[in-house]
Parts: C-alpha cells; sequence; structure tokens
C-alpha cells in the first residue's frame, strides 16, 4: 500500500538470490582463512595478490581477511545496481506509468526504490559478515569472531553505497547511459582484484571509492573516508532525484 513496500514486494525474489548466494560465498570463504598460511606457504603468487608479499603468518590473515571483505563488498555493487536499474525497465516498459499516474511522485519512487536497494544491500553485507564468521568458526571452533567480521566487512559498505548512488544518478540525468553504472562495477571489480598486478596509477585508483576506505583489519578503521564517501553517495543520490523530476519519460 505504499511506494516503498511495493518496490520491496516486486524485487523481493531478485534482492533474496542475492543474499543467499553473498551468504554461501562469505561462508565459504570464512571456511578458507584458516588454511591461508598454508594456501600462500604452495602459492606465493597467492601473497602478491592480496598485498601481503614475505609478512608473517598472522600478517597474512589480516591481509587476506581485507581482500576478501573489499572483493565481496565490490561483488555486492552487482546487488544495489540491479535493484536501482529495475526502474528503468520498469519505466521503459510502461509498468512505472500506472504507479505515477496515482498520487505517488517521481521523487517518492525513485526514493522508495533507492531506500529498498540500500537497505537491502545494507543486509546483505551484514549477511556475508555473518557468513565469514560462520565458516571460520565451523572451521576452527572459535566463535569469538562474529563482531570483527561484520563490522569489517561493514566498514567497505560505503563504497558499494556510492557505486548504486552513482546508479541513481546515472538514472535520473542520463537513463540511456545507465549502463555506465555497469561500467564502475567493473572497473572497481577490476582494481580490486588485479589493481596490485597491473600497477595501476595512483590516479586511476583514486577513481575507486573503495580506495579511499581504511584496509581493515590490516589498518585501523578510518572514520573521515567513511563519512566522506556516505556524503558523496548522498549527494549522487539528489542529483538523481533532481534530475528525474525534469526529463521526460523513457520510451523503450
Amino acid at each position: 500500500h505504499t511506494p516503498f513496500g511495493l518496490v520491496a514486494r516486486v524485487q523481493r525474489s531478485l534482492l533474496l538470490g542475492w543474499a543467499i548466494g553473498l551468504t554461501l560465498l562469505g561462508l565459504l570463504y570464512g571456511a578458507v582463512i584458516p588454511t591461508i598460511p598454508d594456501l600462500i606457504a604452495s602459492n606465493p603468487e597467492m601473497a602478491d595478490v592480496v598485498g601481503a608479499s614475505g609478512a608473517a603468518e598472522d600478517a597474512l590473515v589480516d591481509a587476506f581477511l581485507a581482500y576478501i571483505f573489499v572483493f565481496m563488498a565490490v561483488i555486492s555493487c552487482g546487488a544495489v545496481v540491479a535493484s536501482v536499474l529495475r526502474l528503468r525497465t520498469e519505466e521503459a516498459t510502461g509498468r512505472a506509468e500506472a504507479v505515477l499516474a496515482t498520487p505517488v511522485s517521481r521523487t517518492t519512487w525513485l526514493a522508495a526504490t533507492t531506500a529498498v536497494a540500500f537497505l537491502a544491500v545494507t543486509k546483505i553485507t551484514v549477511l556475508m559478515g555473518l557468513g565469514l564468521a560462520l565458516g571460520y568458526a565451523v572451521g576452527t571452533g572459535e566463535w569469538d569472531q562474529v563482531l570483527p567480521q561484520v563490522g569489517g566487512q561493514l566498514a567497505y559498505l560505503p563504497g558499494t553505497l556510492v557505486i548504486g548512488a552513482l546508479a541513481v544518478a546515472l538514472y535520473g540525468l542520463l537513463p540511456r547511459g545507465t549502463g555506465l553504472a555497469w561500467a564502475a562495477v567493473a572497473f572497481v571489480a577490476l582494481q580490486v582484484m588485479l589493481g596490485e598486478l597491473l600497477g595501476l596509477a595512483d590516479v586511476v585508483d583514486a577513481i575507486s571509492p573503495f580506495s579511499h576506505l581504511a584496509a581493515v583489519p590490516v589498518d585501523d578503521f578510518a572514520v573521515l573516508p567513511f563519512l566522506t564517501l556516505l556524503l558523496v553517495a548522498s549527494a549522487l543520490v539528489g542529483a538523481g532525484l533532481w534530475g528525474f523530476r525534469r526529463r521526460d519519460a523513457l520510451t523503450g
């Protein structure tokens, strides 16, 4: 009976699928964590990938965790972009017209979809952290890592929200260019997974929002970049709302 409820109902299967898949992936990676020192000993190139070449055993585990946290955050970008860009399909096929013909405004419709997407990816982030903690606990019998794992995964959430907010901005300002949101997901995936090996220039690395966040747990959590990226995400959402109110409707 509300725009938020309608969006949540329409996207329920989509978001549930992402949540289940990423939770299981977190569970898998969590089970691997205790074996990391042995894996890197047998495959030294892995240390270069996670940025822990020559590190001690504890440092290897922390470096692997930092890599997995940001890797999982990048994958969850796909969930938030898919959720936001469902709007384009609804509008292009004319289904959104039935909603916007009611007293529901364009701003309310886009805000409701953004809220569903952002709340869903936040819940997915928590589930990924829980999956990591559960997988680790099953492998080691240690059940005291829930808060560190969930907190570590949440430390990368602003990067995911910036990518989702970019999708909102593109939908509002440049609806036929929303494919650029998927290009952004591909870029941050490349930067996270192969940035060290490719030796990307600092200016290229800086394009990725994840490059500005502290590499938890290797580094201490940093509040300023965390809040700054949240502000960037808010500005992008605001730009999308402004643009959507003023542009013509899509016809296909």
